[in-house]
């Protein structure tokens, strides 16, 4: 089971993304479903729309279910351990998005998450494990230069930031999700 951020998800959606093969590389060798918090599929809606186009939403939601993205939603208690963690981190900022993996992943007792988001994720103490483990590791996203959105790096899967192109990396995941990849 991994945890996604919206970093991973539109590098792996962009073909012109710096970080595209290492972040489609991590979602199709995860073992288990691919989860994602409710609050980045809000986030994540809004930045194909603005950056790509409405088919880009289209595809990325047609990638959920079966070997494909499952939605991990929130909680009463995740939502008070946002308001405390981003109260905690205030000075950081932490931000909604970023609260609401953490809250999921602790109450998942989830420790790797798929982020390139390494300023904010490293600096958060967990209360289930010392530290998350952060994937794509951080050495590997060394050569590559990834994109920052809204001041925070971003992600996605599949082809729905590729412009239209195909992205055959994705394809050996699950037949049934490249079933909902054509843009």
């Amino acid at each position: 089971m991994l945890l996604c951020d919206t970093g991973v998800l539109l590098a792996a959606g962009n073909v012109k993304d710096q970080a595209h093969r290492t972040c489609l590389r991590l979602l199709r060798q995860a073992d288990g479903p691919l989860l994602v918090p409710s609050p980045v599929l809000g986030e994540i809606g809004y930045l194909l729309q603005s950056r790509v186009g409405p088919q880009a939403e289209v595809t990325f939601l047609k990638s959920f279910g079966d070997d494909g993205f499952h939605i991990a939603g929130l909680e009463d208690q995740d939502i008070r351990r946002m308001a405390e963690l981003v109260e905690t981190y205030i000075d950081l900022p932490l931000g909604i998005v970023d609260a609401a993996v953490i809250a999921i992943a602790e109450r998942l007792r989830l420790t790797e998450i798929a982020t390139l988001d390494h300023r904010h994720f490293t600096v958060v103490r967990p209360r289930h494990t010392t530290a998350f483990v952060l994937l794509p590791r951080f050495r590997r996203l060394a050569a590559c230069r990834t994109s920052r959105v809204h001041g925070h790096l971003e992600r996605a899967v599949a082809t729905f930031g590729s412009g239209g192109h195909r992205c055959p990396e994705l394809a050996a995941r699950s037949p049934s999700v490249l079933e909902n990849l054509s843009v």
